[in-house]
């Protein structure tokens, strides 16, 4: 077993690998994607994403009719969601 200030370092370390790696999956996606550009990222369908919109648990924006998820809004709530898990 690892002393704890080790343990510590290894947890934080690989959190930020977690992080700078969940940043990196994103990079080809613009800074507002659409419902159906996340629910690519998502893997889940285009309803669920605005559903998940529609509770607030995904931040969102709409710009006249459509719905846009700020990028950096989408990797904070992937990142909940991984610590949840």
């Amino acid at each position: 077993m690892l002393p704890s200030t080790t343990q510590a370092a290894v947890t934080a370390g690989l959190k930020k690998m977690e992080k700078e790696s969940n940043v990196v999956a994103f990079e080809g996606y613009p800074d507002l994607l659409t419902v159906d550009n996340t629910a690519e990222v998502l893997q889940q369908s285009a309803q669920t994403v605005r559903g998940l919109c529609r509770k607030h648990e995904l931040p969102s924006i709409r710009i006249g009719r459509r719905l846009y998820i700020p990028k950096v809004k989408l990797i904070s709530y992937v990142e909940s969601q991984l610590m949840e898990a």
